[in-house]
């Protein structure tokens, strides 16, 4: 019995493991470009990361204002900012740290725009 669960936990690590380096490449897009871009591509990527890959309307995503500054590196106050602006367009409605994604094609098309200069 000791040696099925050795074997489950090494998988479940390993699986763990993968599903981390993805996130983190996703994550790291966010790093990049328009700062409401990549709040909309990083909430739009933890939402599937999340769902299991299903994308839908209405997904959450539970993660505090601080986390979310710090995975994309953009200020806290401007996080705050970008949620209320996308909460205004109805694309996100909130809950503490539990944020529904409202409109995800609408935040997808978001994620995807160029950095203007």
């Amino acid at each position: 019995m000791a040696s099925q669960s050795t074997g489950f936990e090494h998988a479940y690590t390993e699986m763990l493991g993968e599903e981390l380096v993805v996130f983190g490449n996703f994550a790291s897009l966010g790093k990049s470009g328009h700062s409401e871009a990549s709040l909309a591509r990083t909430l739009v990527v933890l939402a599937y990361k999340l769902s299991y890959g299903q994308l839908g309307e209405n997904l959450e995503v539970s993660i505090s204002r601080k986390d979310l500054s710090n995975l994309i590196d953009i200020a806290e106050e401007n996080i705050s900012r970008f949620l209320s602006a996308f909460k205004a367009e109805g694309l996100i409605s909130t809950k503490g740290s539990r944020i529904t994604l409202l409109k995800v094609n609408k935040l997808i098309t978001l994620a995807n725009e160029p950095l203007l200069e």
